[in-house]
């Protein structure tokens, strides 16, 4: 218990070290708040609403006079209100829905929303998903790859986000029984397989590597490049409310930000015409508004997303299909084949929609999305607190 209180302790050390960092060197700079200005917006954020951590405030790089100019800076959420949207919108009792991934497949199968083929599933025990074979033996699953999977395939953990455990096999080299990886190297296919290690047992699927649109490939190369997309599902039924485009670098064969640390980019969509209206890369001190795409120098800003209008009816559909969530956070594939789902998330992040739109994502339409239909017992009071203005003074 001591060794692990003794780690908490000292990562919160090392990250009040980090925003103190922070806190001198963005002063600096020259377009930089002073050190008290700064202090004073992190603790309103921090005791507004949003609960914005001071971590979160400078990956937003809220600290540059001119990022955000006349922007209220109390929209904005970070970790909390990831989840608090999510507590406030969404059924708990849907989560396991969209949290295993295999349930999900079968889910999209039966409603017909496009996805990537499923080859096979694998986990620790034996278990029964209709037309989709799961294997719960080392064995089983080395010979399917040997033998009878489709090359080029991706592997993902059924249970998890963010890229992590995720692989693209090229090929399969018979004479060596080894596996090639996408961005080279390889692999022996037993030490593949030892090496999927899921401590969560529920297992990994195994399934078609789509292909890029071709109107992409010229920027993106062989890497998918994908969108997070929004819903809010009402009644009446859902439309979408925020679209992010997400463009990888050349190299990457997942379209993740992770902070701006993978060097791919972000480009935020107007919802009506499909076009791009900005882009940015990076985060903090490093995020560049507007670049050009960094191995191509292709202008990212007016390009529409490709088969705009067909993604848009194919996820107003899908979304109809998890009536248990009202604030749907979707990724989709922008393919060879046209747009498909990759996953529903469970309680998805905020911060990456917010960083390319430039505002936050509490706005007076989520505000009423959530004062229509937040269960009672669960909406937060964020109605009524004092917005925080960029200029760090309240807003009447």
């Amino acid at each position: 218990m001591s060794d692990r209180i003794t780690a908490k302790v000292s990562r919160r050390i090392g990250k009040i070290q980090a925003d103190i960092i922070n806190l001198f060197k963005t002063a600096s700079l020259p377009n930089g708040k002073s050190i008290l200005r700064q202090i004073c917006e992190i603790i309103k954020l921090r005791l507004g609403p949003a609960k914005l951590k001071a971590q979160e405030y400078y990956w937003y790089n809220m600290a540059d006079k001119e990022v955000y100019k006349g922007v209220d800076l109390s929209t904005f959420g970070g970790d909390f209100m990831t989840t608090d949207l999510h507590r406030q919108l969404n059924s708990a009792r849907w989560d396991a829905v969209v949290t295993d991934k295999l349930i999900m497949a079968m889910v999209f199968s039966k409603v017909g929303i496009p996805q990537p083929q499923l080859y096979a599933a694998a986990c620790r025990f034996v278990r029964d998903c209709g037309d989709y074979e799961v294997f719960s033996t080392e064995h089983e699953l080395t010979k399917f790859i040997e033998n009878d999977i489709s090359y080029p395939f991706f592997c993902k953990p059924i249970k998890g986000g963010q890229a992590a455990g995720c692989n693209f096999v090229e090929s399969y080299n018979r004479e060596k029984n080894e596996l090639c990886l996408a961005g080279g190297g390889s692999i022996s296919v037993a030490k593949f397989v030892d090496s999927l290690i899921d401590p969560s047992g529920w297992g990994f699927l195994f399934q078609e590597a789509v292909r890029p649109h071709p109107d992409t490939a010229s920027i993106c190369g062989d890497s998918v490049s994908g969108c997070r997309v929004i819903m809010l599902l009402g009644d009446e039924g859902a439309r979408p409310f925020r679209v992010v485009w997400k463009l990888p670098a050349r190299g990457n064969h997942v379209d993740n930000y992770v902070h701006g640390s993978t060097g791919n980019l972000l480009a935020d969509i107007d919802l009506d015409t499909g076009c791009v209206v900005r882009v940015v890369s990076g985060s903090g001190k490093g995020l560049a508004v507007n670049p050009k795409h960094p191995d191509t120098g292709a202008e990212i800003i007016g390009m529409k997303v490709p088969d705009w209008e067909e993604m848009m009816v194919m996820l107003k559909k899908a979304a109809s299909a998890f009536s248990g969530f009202r604030f749907q956070h979707w990724d989709v594939g922008l393919t060879s084949k046209g747009p498909i789902v990759y996953e529903l998330n469970t309680a998805g992040e905020v911060y990456i929609t917010e960083l390319v739109k430039g505002s936050g994502v509490y706005d007076s339409e989520l505000k009423a999305f959530i004062d229509m239909y937040a269960e009672e017992g669960r909406r937060s009071k964020y109605v009524g607190t004092t917005p925080v203005s960029s200029s760090g003074h309240q807003v009447a």
